[in-house]
């Protein structure tokens, strides 16, 4: 297999990591928008809402904001 052929397969592969992250993401900020809870990074934890909130990784959470149009759910 050329390197070109392996740098083909592995951008394939990132891309489908990728869309299915993405549809996950989807999926928690339609379940957050519903049953009104709160979407917040994992590095703000601790707050003064008392709701039940969904700790994302950071990475997950910037990409959320990146792919939902609105605010990816989170209330200020």
């Amino acid at each position: 297999m050329s390197d070109t052929n392996m740098l083909a397969k592995l951008r394939a592969a990132a891309d489908q990591i990728r869309s299915a992250d993405d549809n996950l993401l989807r999926a928690i900020a339609a379940i957050a928008a519903h049953a009104r809870v709160q979407i917040i990074p994992n590095d703000s934890l601790f707050g003064v809402e008392a709701r039940p909130v969904i700790v994302l990784p950071v990475r997950m959470y910037d990409r959320m904001l990146e792919i939902i149009p609105n605010d990816g759910g989170r209330d200020e």
